[in-house]
């Protein structure tokens, strides 16, 4: 058997649907990966943060913008993301999608392959 493999998220990842926005995640041995596609008009702080409370977006990012520009607001610093930007934002942050183009980017989460281990 094989070590290698491929996933399409849009295909075999769990699909999630919040206002603005589309997500796919694939989980695999190493990790997982999430696709997100983030329609013009898409903020955080206007979207998500009434599903999920707090003041501000909680969780780490690690990717790629493909498509589209969005704005990261940390620490009162605006950080532009544009396609072909990798990005990173440490919880404590609000993100807007720039103009009229839907973004497309791609998220990375590494799994730690030795957590289970004893």
């Amino acid at each position: 058997m094989s070590g290698a493999m491929s996933k399409n998220p849009e295909i075999a990842g769990e699909k999630k649907d919040v206002p603005f926005a589309t997500q796919f995640t694939v989980d695999m041995p190493s990790g997982s990966v999430t696709k997100g596609i983030l329609q013009p008009g898409w903020k955080w702080s206007t979207h998500i943060k009434p599903m999920i409370g707090g003041e501000l977006c909680q969780a780490p990012h690690f990717g790629v913008v493909i498509e589209g520009s969005l704005t990261i607001l940390q620490d009162g610093v605006e950080t532009i993301c544009n396609a072909g930007d990798v990005l990173h934002a440490t919880p404590g942050h609000d993100a807007w999608v720039n103009g009229n183009q839907t973004v497309v980017m791609y998220e990375f989460a590494q799994t730690n392959l030795f957590a289970h281990k004893k």
